[in-house]
């Protein structure tokens, strides 16, 4: 397909453009809304918007991009904020090997483009992350669930401290906090994408607090790990998180990656992965599975190879295959690095040893 077709509808509209598609709809499919009769004004607004014809169906040039959101197996999302501003883009792609198709969401409407418009999604965050390679800080940690809430709200705690030590006039410090005041922030967190806390609770670790004897156990794992310090008084952070805090006092911009198909069985396996980015060469990086929650700190650069293959690659989470029955009691294979020839625990996306990335 050479030419490209775009059109918008509005959101609440797509129930209703899928209810006069005569195709069976997927359990992702924006368009499943199909058992109730459309709606008189529905049908008129379509028609109004140049989605339908006199006779009520749907455009012919508008058919292929309709059927694949009808019937797309997998789809990405990438969702993107500078200041106050939200983007919005998704990319459904099809069954078979042809073109992806996009909607990027304006207001309450749905922007669809056929094929997908990736490059000019990437056109605009480019301009506010941009594709640097240089990273001030290098940093990679795997986490339990106790720990990471433990970390951040420690992080969050240290950065407030610094914020009123710039508008103090006074000298920056590595400040001791202690398990009270942990808690508090775990329970309370300022709830905007400022606060790590709140980031990581609403978007990777969702669900209820934990307790102060859990978040006691994380501190310890923490100090176990070398990564914080512990005295008399409470916690603080150790050097080289304390230096990561500091960088990230603000955050500019953050994003957040979804990916997600459904295999034979029209089970959905996904992965979301979130990034924060303060100034040019700071992009804190978040990716949770099941109890670990991984945090590293990456390049703006390898943020937009990570969008790029997330949107443009339908594959890019994997599906485990059905084992057959005589084959359940089997040993399951052994995955090594492909960079450092390292074994790689089950459900693990990247190499402990080197860090890259692995399927």
């Amino acid at each position: 397909m050479n030419e490209k077709t775009t059109f918008t509808i509005e959101e609440e509209l797509l129930g209703a453009a899928g209810a006069i598609l005569p195709v069976e709809k997927s359990p992702l499919s924006l368009l499943r809304e199909t058992k109730n009769p459309v709606p008189g004004d529905a049908s008129a607004r379509m028609q109004a918007a140049g989605i339908t014809e006199s006779s009520g169906r749907i455009r012919q040039e508008y058919l292929r991009a309709f059927g694949v959101l009808a019937q797309a197996r997998s789809f990405a999302r990438l969702k993107f904020s500078a200041g106050d501003k939200i983007f919005e883009f998704l990319v459904y792609f099809p069954a078979d090997a042809s073109a992806p198709v996009s909607l990027l969401h304006n207001g309450n409407n749905l922007v669809v483009e056929d094929p997908a418009g990736i490059d000019q999604a990437f056109m605009l965050i480019d301009q506010h992350i941009g594709h640097s390679l240089l990273s001030s800080q290098t940093f990679k940690g795997e986490f339990s669930r106790e720990e990471a809430l433990a970390l951040f709200a420690l992080m969050d705690l240290e950065r407030k401290t610094l914020i009123h030590g710039i508008a103090d006039n006074t000298e920056p410090r590595n400040a001791v906090f202690d398990l009270a005041t942990i808690m508090g922030q775990v329970k309370n967190p300022y709830r905007n994408f400022q606060s790590l806390e709140f980031v990581l609770q609403s978007r990777i670790i969702p669900g209820d607090p934990l307790t102060p004897d859990r978040i006691g156990q994380g501190l310890a794992g923490l100090a176990g790990k070398g990564l914080i310090q512990q005295n008399d008084s409470g916690f603080m952070l150790g050097d080289g998180l304390y230096q990561i805090a500091s960088r990230f006092l603000i955050m500019d911009s953050f994003v957040i990656l979804e990916s997600a198909r459904l295999d034979q069985n029209n089970t959905m396996w996904g992965g979301s992965f979130l990034s924060l980015q303060a100034g040019v060469n700071d992009v804190l990086y978040l990716e949770g599975h099941a109890e670990e929650i991984i945090v590293r700190c990456i390049t703006a650069g390898e943020l937009m190879e990570l969008a790029n293959s997330i949107l443009s690659d339908p594959s890019f989470i994997p599906v485990t295959p059905e084992v057959p029955a005589q084959q359940a009691g089997a040993s399951p294979a052994r995955r090594h690095c492909t960079q450092c020839g390292a074994e790689i625990a089950d459900g693990k996306k990247f190499c402990g040893k080197c860090g890259a990335r692995v399927s």
